[in-house]
């Protein structure tokens, strides 16, 4: 198993700590942090959902964190301080106040003749939405559940119900018809992949085999598809 890399670089009279790692089929991510005396000064998040979806080989993953790692390091040692930490947000991206010190001038204006209103132009006018219009505004997103008995572990026979709803005004709207599809991914054993349609109770039940392994990871990766919609969900299965 995957478990990390951890690398102090010392640059400029700085020491910088590098830490990257796998958070974990559940959330898919390479995360590397750059760190100096307990503070985070830069962050990099990579997501490896192509790897999960050709199947996860443990063997890419790992080079694919080690690379990452090593480019960090290698940035750090260049002296690349600053674009490291431009990988980050920072508050100037977001929204970042001005300084109250410094209030921007406005050019002086010239009296002129009162002229009359002009008429409002399109985009000041306000949108007249049909019935229709304004469902379709306010809909919810859709909602997928997997519904287990208990934890999932490599060799057991599943019973799966996969239910696909939205926020109603009176509890949550089933979705009929919405395509389902269950992979059942892992690093040790090849990709087994399902697909149903939901019915009237926005459900997909199914009966499933799940692999036997007694190393390696493995996980049930659910995507519902619904017209232009689409949600997703992961659960981890445990080895035997």
């Amino acid at each position: 198993m995957i478990t990390g890399f951890n690398t102090d670089i010392e640059h400029g009279g700085v020491v910088y700590h590098v830490q990257t790692e796998d958070k974990g089929l559940t959330t898919p991510l390479i995360l590397s942090l750059v760190y100096v005396g307990g503070a985070i000064l830069a962050s990099k998040r990579t997501s490896y959902d192509d790897l999960i979806a050709a199947g996860l080989s443990e063997h890419e993953l790992a080079e694919r964190l080690q690379r990452q790692h090593k480019l960090i390091c290698a940035a750090i040692k260049a002296g690349r301080v600053e674009d490291l930490k431009r990988m980050a947000p920072r508050e100037s991206e977001t929204g970042a106040q001005t300084s109250p010190s410094a209030p921007a001038k406005s050019p002086p204006v010239r009296p002129s003749a009162a002229k009359p209103a002009a008429p409002p132009t399109a985009k000041e006018r306000p949108i007249d939405l049909t019935p229709a219009a304004k469902k379709q505004e306010r809909r919810a997103p859709l909602r997928l559940d997997l519904i287990t008995n208990g934890e999932l572990y490599a060799g057991q026979t599943a019973n799966l119900r996969v239910r696909v709803t939205r926020a109603a005004q009176k509890g949550r709207e089933p979705i009929q018809g919405a395509n389902v599809t269950l992979k059942i991914l892992g690093t040790n054993f090849r990709p087994v992949v399902v697909s149903e349609m939901t019915n009237s109770e926005g459900l997909v039940l199914l009966t499933v085999v799940l692999p036997n392994f007694k190393t390696g990871r493995g996980a049930i990766l659910a995507h519902v598809v619904f017209g232009n919609e689409e949600a997703e969900l992961r659960r981890v299965v445990h080895p035997a």
